[in-house]
Protein backbone atom coordinates (compact mmCIF):
# COMPACT_ATOMS: atom_id res chain seq x y z
CA UNK A 1 0.00 0.00 0.00
CA UNK A 2 1.42 3.21 -0.81
CA UNK A 3 1.71 6.12 1.61
CA UNK A 4 -0.56 9.29 0.44
CA UNK A 5 1.83 11.54 0.76
CA UNK A 6 3.62 9.15 -2.33
CA UNK A 7 1.21 10.76 -4.19
CA UNK A 8 2.04 13.38 -7.16
CA UNK A 9 5.90 13.15 -6.42
CA UNK A 10 8.18 14.91 -8.88
CA UNK A 11 11.43 13.17 -9.55
CA UNK A 12 11.25 10.40 -7.37
CA UNK A 13 10.54 12.74 -4.13
CA UNK A 14 7.16 12.88 -2.27
CA UNK A 15 5.41 15.45 -1.52
CA UNK A 16 6.57 15.36 2.32
CA UNK A 17 7.60 18.16 4.37
CA UNK A 18 11.04 19.31 4.32
CA UNK A 19 12.40 18.72 7.99
CA UNK A 20 12.58 22.52 8.32
CA UNK A 21 8.68 23.21 7.18
CA UNK A 22 7.79 19.74 10.16
CA UNK A 23 9.79 21.67 12.67
CA UNK A 24 7.75 25.10 12.38
CA UNK A 25 4.64 23.18 11.57
CA UNK A 26 5.09 21.27 15.25
CA UNK A 27 5.94 24.22 17.20
CA UNK A 28 3.03 25.98 15.61
CA UNK A 29 0.69 22.86 16.64
CA UNK A 30 2.03 22.73 19.77
CA UNK A 31 3.45 25.82 21.13
CA UNK A 32 6.74 23.67 22.24
CA UNK A 33 10.34 25.17 21.86
CA UNK A 34 12.08 24.63 18.83
CA UNK A 35 14.69 22.32 21.07
CA UNK A 36 11.69 20.31 21.91
CA UNK A 37 10.14 20.25 18.34
CA UNK A 38 14.06 18.73 17.10
CA UNK A 39 14.23 16.04 19.48
CA UNK A 40 10.23 14.99 19.03
CA UNK A 41 10.92 14.70 15.03
CA UNK A 42 13.82 12.69 15.78
CA UNK A 43 12.25 10.53 18.50
CA UNK A 44 9.50 9.70 15.86
CA UNK A 45 11.86 8.72 13.13
CA UNK A 46 13.53 6.43 15.64
CA UNK A 47 10.75 4.95 16.63
CA UNK A 48 9.03 4.41 13.93
CA UNK A 49 6.19 7.22 13.95
CA UNK A 50 7.45 9.05 10.62
CA UNK A 51 9.44 8.43 7.83
CA UNK A 52 12.43 10.09 6.63
CA UNK A 53 13.69 10.54 2.97
CA UNK A 54 16.65 12.73 1.62
CA UNK A 55 18.92 12.79 -1.19
CA UNK A 56 21.90 11.08 -0.78
CA UNK A 57 25.74 11.05 -2.57
CA UNK A 58 25.07 10.00 -6.32
CA UNK A 59 21.68 12.12 -5.90
CA UNK A 60 19.43 9.48 -5.30
CA UNK A 61 16.55 9.66 -3.25
CA UNK A 62 16.54 7.44 -0.41
CA UNK A 63 14.65 6.39 2.98
CA UNK A 64 17.11 7.47 5.51
CA UNK A 65 17.10 4.00 8.23
CA UNK A 66 16.87 5.33 11.75
CA UNK A 67 19.97 5.13 12.61
CA UNK A 68 21.14 7.80 11.47
CA UNK A 69 18.61 9.73 13.31
CA UNK A 70 19.17 8.15 16.35
CA UNK A 71 23.14 8.87 16.05
CA UNK A 72 22.83 12.55 15.29
CA UNK A 73 22.70 15.04 17.38
CA UNK A 74 21.22 18.21 16.97
CA UNK A 75 22.80 21.15 14.85
CA UNK A 76 23.44 24.96 16.39
CA UNK A 77 25.27 27.62 16.03
CA UNK A 78 28.54 26.31 16.83
CA UNK A 79 27.79 22.96 15.12
CA UNK A 80 30.08 24.68 12.61
CA UNK A 81 33.01 25.85 13.97
CA UNK A 82 35.58 23.09 12.48
CA UNK A 83 35.37 21.28 15.66
CA UNK A 84 34.01 17.24 16.40
CA UNK A 85 30.68 17.51 17.48
CA UNK A 86 29.55 13.88 16.99
CA UNK A 87 29.48 11.20 13.98
CA UNK A 88 26.67 12.78 12.68
CA UNK A 89 25.12 16.25 12.80
CA UNK A 90 21.37 16.76 12.34
CA UNK A 91 20.55 20.64 11.16
CA UNK A 92 16.90 20.92 11.03
CA UNK A 93 17.38 24.56 9.51
CA UNK A 94 19.12 23.40 6.24
CA UNK A 95 17.14 19.75 6.31
CA UNK A 96 19.73 18.06 6.22
CA UNK A 97 22.07 15.17 7.90
CA UNK A 98 25.63 15.43 7.85
CA UNK A 99 28.37 12.62 8.75
CA UNK A 100 31.76 13.45 10.28
CA UNK A 101 34.86 12.69 7.76
CA UNK A 102 37.90 12.79 9.71
CA UNK A 103 38.17 16.68 9.41
CA UNK A 104 34.91 18.30 8.82
CA UNK A 105 31.21 17.41 8.16
CA UNK A 106 30.37 16.70 5.18
CA UNK A 107 26.76 16.10 3.78
CA UNK A 108 25.33 12.27 3.80
CA UNK A 109 21.40 13.69 3.11
CA UNK A 110 20.25 16.71 1.78
CA UNK A 111 16.51 17.92 1.04
CA UNK A 112 15.46 15.64 4.26
CA UNK A 113 11.42 15.34 4.26
CA UNK A 114 9.20 13.97 6.93
CA UNK A 115 6.20 11.92 6.37
CA UNK A 116 2.96 12.51 8.39
CA UNK A 117 3.23 11.13 12.06
CA UNK A 118 1.37 8.09 12.40
CA UNK A 119 -0.34 8.61 15.82
CA UNK A 120 -2.11 11.75 17.20
CA UNK A 121 0.11 15.03 17.17
CA UNK A 122 2.30 16.19 20.31
CA UNK A 123 2.24 13.48 22.59
CA UNK A 124 4.79 14.52 24.37
CA UNK A 125 4.67 18.28 23.51
CA UNK A 126 0.95 19.22 24.73
CA UNK A 127 2.87 21.32 27.29
CA UNK A 128 2.29 25.15 26.93
CA UNK A 129 5.26 27.72 26.28
CA UNK A 130 7.49 28.41 28.97
CA UNK A 131 9.57 26.33 32.14
CA UNK A 132 8.31 23.13 31.66
CA UNK A 133 6.90 21.45 35.26
CA UNK A 134 9.08 17.39 33.80
CA UNK A 135 12.56 19.77 34.20
CA UNK A 136 13.45 19.47 37.23
CA UNK A 137 12.27 15.24 36.81
CA UNK A 138 14.27 15.29 33.69
CA UNK A 139 17.42 16.89 35.80
CA UNK A 140 16.90 13.88 37.74
CA UNK A 141 17.01 11.42 35.39
CA UNK A 142 19.85 12.84 34.14
CA UNK A 143 22.07 12.86 36.65
CA UNK A 144 21.08 9.21 37.61
CA UNK A 145 22.09 8.33 34.34
CA UNK A 146 25.16 10.24 34.26
CA UNK A 147 26.54 8.01 36.88
CA UNK A 148 25.28 5.29 35.53
CA UNK A 149 27.30 6.25 32.54
CA UNK A 150 30.72 8.50 33.65
CA UNK A 151 32.54 5.83 34.48
CA UNK A 152 32.65 4.51 30.27
CA UNK A 153 34.58 7.92 29.97
CA UNK A 154 37.77 8.66 30.83
CA UNK A 155 38.48 11.46 31.65
CA UNK A 156 39.97 14.09 28.89
CA UNK A 157 38.66 16.79 26.48
CA UNK A 158 35.40 15.65 25.25
CA UNK A 159 34.03 13.42 27.85
CA UNK A 160 31.55 15.68 28.84
CA UNK A 161 29.87 15.95 25.20
CA UNK A 162 30.44 12.03 24.74
CA UNK A 163 28.55 11.56 27.83
CA UNK A 164 25.74 13.54 27.26
CA UNK A 165 25.52 12.02 23.48
CA UNK A 166 25.02 8.64 25.44
CA UNK A 167 22.53 9.66 27.96
CA UNK A 168 20.30 11.09 24.79
CA UNK A 169 20.52 7.72 23.40
CA UNK A 170 18.77 6.82 26.23
CA UNK A 171 16.06 9.55 27.09
CA UNK A 172 14.89 8.97 23.34
CA UNK A 173 14.17 5.15 24.60
CA UNK A 174 12.46 6.58 27.37
CA UNK A 175 10.42 9.20 25.17
CA UNK A 176 12.00 12.46 26.98
CA UNK A 177 12.76 15.81 24.54
CA UNK A 178 16.04 16.48 25.53
CA UNK A 179 18.84 16.37 22.56
CA UNK A 180 22.37 15.73 23.25
CA UNK A 181 23.31 19.56 23.51
CA UNK A 182 20.52 19.99 26.14
CA UNK A 183 21.81 17.39 27.91
CA UNK A 184 24.92 18.64 27.89
CA UNK A 185 23.72 21.88 29.13
CA UNK A 186 21.98 20.05 31.82
CA UNK A 187 25.09 18.47 32.93
CA UNK A 188 26.79 21.75 33.33
CA UNK A 189 23.39 23.48 35.41
CA UNK A 190 23.90 20.37 37.77
CA UNK A 191 27.44 21.38 37.94
CA UNK A 192 28.06 17.43 37.14
CA UNK A 193 32.22 16.69 37.44
CA UNK A 194 34.03 13.00 36.17
CA UNK A 195 34.62 11.53 39.11
CA UNK A 196 38.21 11.47 38.38
CA UNK A 197 38.69 14.84 38.39
CA UNK A 198 41.24 16.58 40.63
CA UNK A 199 40.85 20.67 41.30
CA UNK A 200 44.13 21.91 40.65
CA UNK A 201 45.76 23.35 44.14
CA UNK A 202 46.42 26.78 43.93
CA UNK A 203 49.74 28.05 44.58
CA UNK A 204 50.93 29.17 47.67
CA UNK A 205 52.12 32.83 48.42
CA UNK A 206 55.47 32.93 48.77
CA UNK A 207 56.53 34.88 51.91
CA UNK A 208 58.47 38.03 50.93
CA UNK A 209 61.51 37.99 52.76
CA UNK A 210 62.93 41.49 53.66
CA UNK A 211 66.80 41.96 53.06
CA UNK A 212 68.35 43.42 55.87
CA UNK A 213 70.15 46.52 55.49
CA UNK A 214 73.86 47.05 57.18
CA UNK A 215 71.96 48.50 59.93
CA UNK A 216 70.54 45.67 61.07
CA UNK A 217 66.59 46.79 60.00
Amino acid sequence: MRHACDMDSIGGMPQWSTLAWAVLELIRITGCSREQAEAELQADVIEGYRKAIGIAHGSAVEEIPPAWFAAATIADAYSYNGLYHGEVLLDSRKSTLLRWDRTRYVPAFLDIRMSAVARPPAIRLSAPPGPKPGKAAAKARIGELADAYVSNFENKHGWKAALARKIHEQLIIEGWAYDAKSVERILREIEFTHPDYAPAKQPQARKRIRKRTASGK
